[in-house]
């Protein structure tokens, strides 16, 4: 008589184990609501195949010529434990999963005893031989799909037999009527199972006996990063080790409570997988997600498998900031290209205001410069402008230069908060901030505090830069003012404090190249054409400020 105490014991404990992590996922479930596929129980949604076989089914599988039930020697979970017929007690080794694979039309059969029916099954003992009758059955974790995948097919009756789906000539076989053993591993021991031929012999038909439950498989797996571009990882799922999980997403804005679900089915490619023994290694997934559609704040991102229950993967929740920095410099009529203004150092002076991500952009369209505003924490544009326009441009793939301006009328047709997002806005470029004579700043700069930028750095003059000859230096144009002052707002300077600083450093340098004294700079500055003709930055201390004067540094 067999010793059974220990694997009841086991079954009970696993039990209130299941029963315990199912209650405790419980408040998670609801994040799903909105995903393709509503979770709302802490079981395998059931599904019917040949009419009565219930996918993730628990069953006891009971021969029809002994009327005794597959079974696990002694329930022990390891590889190469013996499979025979047994009188049937209720024992968990004689419980049985049965999970079905929509993508290979086959079976897999998973011992109860093997941690609850997760991680090893009914396997055909070959080797690297092909299928053949008289080879023994066992216990094996789910790596060879010839040898484990299996077609259960009605007879009739309520009786089915149980074929390789390599193979359908082949079914599970059991040797006489007498309990089985061990040791007992061929085709003519006492109660073994095997394959063999089908006759329609009754030691080769089976029934099926539905223990009134299922079971959580749960998914294992591990979200890796998330980035500007995508969310990349993997999950696997022991039950079904060659097809591709469905991983759910759900995305939560900490800052304005906006949340967001979609799901992918996992199915890239990774070669780590393979090697680590995942299935056919097709388990990856890399979502790509285009941040400026969704709304701009700090996120909680959770990814997790959902079978049955939720299952966060290792390495999730991550957190992610899309209040990213855009430097775009636009390319002029003349094809002077502005972005070379964006130079590493800028962008590294840009990371230091905080936001996690800093773009630099050659050019665009009106739109995406609307939608590159729209989405910054900290935006530059470096361009041509005047009192009522901004210029936009863009050098096609053929080279050739579309470019057109943004209408201060325009901007009045947006949403009243449409850039709430935007912390601050510099536009280096001219006279954006001239009122016209006007005491209500009619300017295309305040039309940008208007749509709900916070803060809006504007210069009410021309800005030029003037040279000859070989008198040429590396801070032509405007953009030496920009880069110090992006410096001084990543130190955390006030806007207010880092436009005048940005003033002085330029007027100091400006000296320092031409060896004349402050008041000569401002002197040249001045639209006497006599000076005109000079390598010198005029019309920066024109600079204003619309909106606030905040420290934009997170």
């Amino acid at each position: 008589m067999k010793r059974k105490i220990t694997a009841v014991l086991l079954c009970v404990a696993l039990a209130f184990t299941l029963s315990v992590n199912a209650a405790a996922q419980n408040e998670s479930i609801d994040i799903v609501s909105d995903t393709e596929e509503v979770i709302s129980q802490n079981v395998v949604e059931p599904r019917i195949q040949n009419g009565s076989i219930v996918d993730n089914g628990v069953y006891r599988i009971k021969n029809v010529n002994s009327g005794k039930y597959l079974n696990v020697h002694y329930g022990v979970d390891a590889d190469h434990t013996n499979i025979y017929q047994w009188t049937g007690d209720g024992s968990t080794e004689q419980k049985w999963r049965v999970s079905y694979n929509l993508a290979t039309d086959a079976y897999q059969i998973y011992s109860m005893s093997s941690s609850g029916g997760k991680y090893r099954c009914v396997d055909v003992t070959r080797g690297s031989t092909p299928l053949t009758s008289g080879q023994n059955i066992k216990l094996y974790k789910p790596t060879d799909p010839t040898s484990q995948e299996l077609q259960i097919m009605s007879i009739g009756n309520s009786q089915y037999k149980i074929v390789m789906k390599q193979n359908t000539s082949l079914c599970l076989t059991a040797y006489g009527t007498s309990n089985g053993t061990s040791a007992g591993t061929t085709s003519t021991s006492a109660g073994n199972v095997f394959i063999s031929t089908y006759t329609g012999a009754a030691n080769q038909k089976w029934t099926f006996e539905y223990t009134n439950s299922t079971v959580v498989v749960p998914p294992t797996g591990w979200l890796d990063s998330v980035s500007s571009t995508a969310i990349r990882g993997w999950i696997w799922r022991s039950d079904l080790p060659n097809s591709p999980a469905k991983v759910f997403f759900n995305l939560v804005n900490n800052d304005t409570g906006d949340e967001y679900n979609f799901t992918t089915n996992a199915n890239v490619y990774r070669s780590d997988l393979l090697n680590a023994g995942y299935g056919n290694g097709y388990h990856g997934f890399s979502y790509t997600i285009d941040w400026s559609n969704y709304s701009v704040g700090n996120y909680t991102v959770n990814v997790f498998g959902a079978e049955g229950a939720v299952y966060y993967l290792s390495g999730s929740p991550k957190t992610y900031n899309n209040q990213a920095i855009h430097l775009i410099g636009m390319i002029d009529d003349e094809g002077h290209d502005k972005s070379t203004w964006v130079t590493q150092e800028v962008i590294n002076y840009a990371e230091n205001i905080g936001a996690p991500s800093v773009e630099k952009i050659r050019g665009s369209t009106k739109e995406n410069l609307l939608n590159y505003i729209k989405s910054s924490y900290f935006a530059t544009v470096y361009t041509h402008g005047s009192r009522t326009s901004l210029n936009w441009s863009i050098e096609t793939d053929e080279g050739t230069l579309n470019s057109g301006t943004l209408q201060r009328s325009e901007m009045l047709s947006l949403d009243y908060g449409y850039f709430s997002n935007t912390n601050c806005l510099l536009l280096l470029a001219c006279s954006t901030a001239e009122t016209g004579g006007m005491a209500n700043n009619n300017n295309i700069a305040q039309s940008f505090v208007d749509k709900g930028v916070k803060t809006v750095v504007a210069f009410e003059r021309a800005i030029v830069s003037s040279y000859s000859g070989t008198r040429l230096s590396t801070t032509r144009y405007a953009g030496y003012w920009g880069k110090v002052f992006i410096q001084e707002l990543g130190s955390g300077k006030t806007v207010e404090n880092a436009k005048n600083m940005a003033l002085d450093k330029l007027v100091e340098n400006q000296c320092d190249i031409f060896n004349i004294t402050e008041e000569e700079y401002h002197t040249k500055c001045d639209d006497d054409i006599e000076y005109i003709n000079q390598n010198i930055h005029c019309g920066m201390d024109t600079c204003v400020i619309l909106g606030q004067n905040q420290t934009v540094k997170h």
